[in-house]
C-alpha cells in the first residue's frame, strides 16, 4: 500500500510539473523548457508512474508490450537531458556536443537492441549492456547535476554583490539538487539489482525509492521553471535580508 501511495502521488507530481513546463514552452517556445518537460514525461510519469502502474495491473499477456513502456519514456528523458546540458551549460563545445551525441547514441542502441529482441529481458540477459544502460541513466543526471552546481557557486557570490537575479541564482540551484536527487534515486536502484536478493528480496522497497527521490526531484523542477508567486516572494525576501 505504501508504495502505491508513494507512486501514484510521485506519478500526479510529475504529470503536473510537465503540464506546467509545457505551458510555459507554449508562452515561450524556448527549448530548455520542452526539454525539461520531456525528461519529467519520459522518466518520471512513464518510466516510474505509468510503469509500475501497468505492470501492477495488466494481464500477464500483454506484459511483453507493456513493459517497453519503462525503457521508452527514459531513454526519451534522459536523451532530452543530454541535450539540455550541453545546449544550456556549453552550447558552443564540440567536446559537450560530442558526449551528448554519444550517450544519447548509446541509449537508443540498447533501446533498438531489446526492440529487435523483442523483449525488455534482452538487456538484463546481457548484464554488461544493462550495466551499461544503467550508468548512463545515473552518468547523465549526475553531469547535469554537476553542471548546475558548478555555475551556482560563482552565481552565489555575484547575488551577494547584487550582481545576479536572485531568482535565477535559485532556479540553477534547484536544478542541480533536483537532478542530484534523481540520479541518486536511480543508482541506489542499479547498486539494489546487481546486490541482488540479498538488499531487495521482493524489489518493494526500490520502487519507493525511486517514487520518493523522484518525487522531490519533480517539486524541484516545478518551482525551478515554474514557481508559485508565494515561492518567488519568499526568494526575493530572503535575498534582500541577506543583502
Amino acid at each position: 500500500m505504501l508504495n502505491w501511495i508513494a507512486v501514484l502521488t510521485f506519478t500526479g507530481l510529475t504529470l503536473f510539473a510537465a503540464a506546467r513546463l509545457l505551458g510555459l514552452w507554449l508562452e515561450t517556445r524556448k527549448l530548455p523548457e520542452l526539454l525539461i518537460a520531456i525528461l519529467i514525461l519520459g522518466v518520471g510519469t512513464i518510466a516510474v508512474g505509468a510503469g509500475f502502474i501497468v505492470r501492477s495491473l495488466v494481464p500477464e499477456t500483454w506484459l511483453p508490450v507493456s513493459n517497453f513502456l519503462s525503457p521508452i519514456g527514459a531513454a526519451g528523458g534522459m536523451t532530452a537531458l543530454c541535450i539540455f546540458t550541453w545546449r544550456v551549460y556549453h552550447p558552443t563545445s564540440r567536446v559537450a556536443a560530442g558526449v551528448a551525441c554519444l550517450l544519447s547514441g548509446t541509449l537508443a542502441a540498447l533501446l533498438g537492441y531489446a526492440v529487435f529482441m523483442g523483449s525488455v529481458e534482452a538487456l538484463n540477459e546481457r548484464p554488461m549492456l544493462s550495466l551499461l544502460n544503467s550508468l548512463i541513466y545515473v552518468g547523465v543526471m549526475l553531469w547535469s547535476a554537476t553542471e548546475a552546481l558548478l555555475y551556482w557557486f560563482p552565481m552565489r557570490r555575484r547575488l551577494a554583490l547584487g550582481l545576479a537575479d536572485p531568482l535565477v541564482v535559485n532556479r540553477v540551484l534547484l536544478w542541480g539538487l533536483a537532478t542530484g536527487t534523481a540520479g541518486v534515486g536511480i543508482g541506489i536502484g542499479v547498486l539494489a539489482r546487481y546486490l541482488g536478493d540479498v538488499v531487495n528480496p521482493d524489489g518493494s522497497w526500490v520502487t519507493l525509492s525511486y517514487a520518493v527521490h523522484g518525487m522531490f526531484s519533480a517539486i524541484g523542477f516545478w518551482l525551478a521553471f515554474k514557481p508559485p508567486a508565494v515561492y518567488v516572494r519568499w526568494v526575493r525576501t530572503r535575498a534582500e535580508r541577506s543583502a
